[in-house]
Formats: structure tokens, C-alpha cells, sequence
């Protein structure tokens, strides 16, 4: 049972009072519970714990695609970061033939004499 609030909290405890109670009135009475109660009691405890069980499975799957989700958004940066990279190498090779070109035609290398 997930306990979100008070109310909750107060229900289990007045239902695991009431198991006790039984229990002690019967040892009190020196005679073990009959077949049939304990039967009901393994029952409900089977579907306690199962859903239980189930409740487990669908927060283990939300924290799972809480994850997913962050890694996904990670991906996406780096994608981004790298074609940003990828374009500003782009421009700076581009400059450097540029540049190159454009001394060169300006005359601004000159060449040494033998």
C-alpha cells in the first residue's frame, strides 16, 4: 500500500490493529485460527502485495522515462553543439582561405631576394 497522506497512514494502522487483536484473542482462547480465516488473510495479503508489486512497476516505468527523457534532451544538445562546431570550423577555414587570398593579391607578401 502506498501511504501518501495521514488518512492512509491511520487506515493501515487500524487494519494491522485489528489482525493483531484477532490474533491475540485466539491465542488467549488457546485455540490457532480456523483454516477459513487464515485462508482470507493469505488471500488479502496476495492482493496487498500485488498491488503493491504493481505500483512498483509503474513508478520503477515513470522513473525509467524521466531518464529516457533527460537523455534524449542531452542527445539533442550534442547534436546541436556539434553541428554549431561543425559550421564555425567551417567558417574559420573559410577565413584562413580568405585571408590567404586576399594578401596575396595585395601584394602584401613579398618575396625575398636570392
Amino acid at each position: 500500500m502506498d501511504i501518501k497522506n495521514l488518512q492512509d497512514a491511520m487506515k493501515l494502522q487500524q487494519d494491522l490493529n485489528a489482525k493483531l487483536n484477532q490474533r491475540i484473542d485466539a491465542l488467549r482462547k488457546d485455540k490457532a485460527p480456523s483454516l477459513d480465516v487464515l485462508l482470507k488473510e493469505k488471500e488479502k495479503s496476495i492482493e496487498r502485495l500485488r498491488a503493491d508489486m504493481e505500483l512498483a512497476k509503474q513508478e520503477r516505468d515513470v522513473a525509467v522515462n524521466r531518464w529516457d527523457q533527460r537523455i534524449e534532451k542531452r542527445k539533442a544538445a550534442v547534436s546541436a553543439l556539434e553541428s554549431e562546431l561543425a559550421d564555425l570550423k567551417k567558417q574559420v577555414s573559410g577565413r584562413k582561405i580568405t585571408d590567404k587570398t586576399e594578401t596575396d593579391k595585395k601584394g602584401g607578401r613579398k618575396k625575398k631576394p636570392k
